[in-house]
């Protein structure tokens, strides 16, 4: 199979993309082209005013939906990792302590390695996949004893299907005074998140992933407590921002003060429609159908002798495995042949593939990534292929 015919293409890369988008989210990011072009807060006619209008709307569906009160608080990035290095380069200061995870995508690790180098921040690491009580601890004898003042770590890993106990971390974060910042790629839209009352200090989320929006748009909801801590630093962007534009400095408003140049109102508009939609069919529907699926590509996958299953015990859409006799590269370039579409290799998580044991061996994995609109029939598909696969 060549070319961008995708009828019947079975797409299971889901944690790096959604796909295909939902007709919901594709018409009103239409609309949004037709109709909602104009280049918001530059302008005191209609056309600007209605651009205006569309990202206020989001930033009301993104603060319900994450559950914060304070809509000025959401600020429209590009994406996670957008959000990732305004948050971390707004709050780490010379020397200061951090502590992350052992599975941390590439938009953690190298904004921290960054400012490992330019500021001398001291990075401490825990183990998330120890069990949640493992992690609990470790996560409070690294605000305690090694004194980290910034805990940041993925809600949900992007290699298997690992969710940290969010509200218990924010809690422990809460109770010892450390900045939680959440890397949400994996999470938002998939798993309920409660910003205000599970104590989050800055949640980076894409629009592309769980929530089915385009890719381009982005958020980072920041708490009060990030606002203070943020008081002082370098903006990672300064520029235009549609309001006190005699003064030299970025503005002291939120969002405004994170938001440098021009916001796209299709994408906004895009991005409300893909919360609608997840909201309409509700999280734990969501989630039920990606332990479904996720369970029945398991069961296929095991019955291959030559398979390895990282983490077979964890419950959710994402699995990573390997097959002895082949390269992930490889099998992916045969499960491609056929239509199937998978990821292959180390998914900008080395250190995960490190700490799952794929590294070595294999230099990655295959990773399946199953979505709300993939089907028991794509999995069995997948089965099929995979079960026809010659190794060596």
């Amino acid at each position: 199979m060549k070319g961008g015919n995708f009828q019947n293409r079975i797409y299971l890369d889901n944690a790096a993309t959604s796909f295909p988008k939902p007709q919901a989210v594709i018409q009103k990011t239409l609309m949004g082209l037709y109709n909602y072009s104009g280049n918001p807060g530059r302008g005191g006619h209609s056309v600007s005013k209605d651009a205006s209008r569309a990202i206020f709307s989001m930033r009301l569906a993104a603060a319900d939906f994450f559950q914060t009160s304070r809509e000025e608080n959401v600020i429209v990035t590009g994406n996670t990792t957008h959000a990732l290095n305004i948050a971390l380069k707004s709050i780490l200061r010379q020397g200061q302590r951090v502590l992350c995870s052992n599975i941390e995508h590439n938009a953690v690790r190298r904004v921290l390695l960054c400012l490992e180098k330019t500021r001398d921040i001291k990075i401490f690491t825990f183990d998330a996949l120890l069990d949640d009580s493992a992690v609990l601890q470790s996560i409070e004898d690294g605000i305690k004893r090694k004194k980290a003042s910034v805990v940041v770590l993925p809600h949900a890993s992007n290699i298997c299907s690992r969710i940290l106990p969010l509200e218990k971390i924010g809690k422990i974060c809460r109770e010892n005074g450390a900045c939680l910042v959440v890397d949400g790629a994996q999470s938002a839209g998939h798993v309920p998140i409660f910003f205000d009352d599970w104590g989050i200090d800055a949640l980076c989320i894409s629009g592309h992933k769980g929530l089915f929006a385009p890719a381009g748009i982005g958020l980072l909801i920041v708490s009060e407590k990030f606002k203070e801590l943020e008081k002082g630093s370098d903006a990672l962007i300064t520029g235009g921002a549609g309001i006190d534009s005699e003064s030299p400095e970025m503005p002291e408003v939120y969002p405004e003060h994170l938001e440098a140049g021009t916001l796209s109102a299709p994408l906004a508009m895009g991005l409300e429609a893909g919360i609608r939609l997840v909201s309409s069919i509700g999280i734990k529907k969501i989630a039920e159908k990606e332990i479904l699926l996720g369970n029945l590509a398991k069961q296929i996958i095991s019955s291959r002798k030559e398979a390895v299953i990282y983490r077979p015990d964890l419950e959710g859409g994402i699995v990573s495995f390997n097959l002895r006799g082949i390269s992930p590269e490889r099998a992916a370039e045969y499960f491609d042949s056929f239509g199937i579409c998978l990821r292959a290799g180390l998914h900008c998580a080395p250190t995960a593939h490190q700490s799952i044991g794929s590294f070595l061996e294999f230099g990655g994995s295959l990773r399946l990534s199953a979505g709300y609109f993939n089907t028991p029939c794509d999995i069995q598909r997948f089965g099929q292929v995979l079960l026809s696969m010659p190794l060596k």
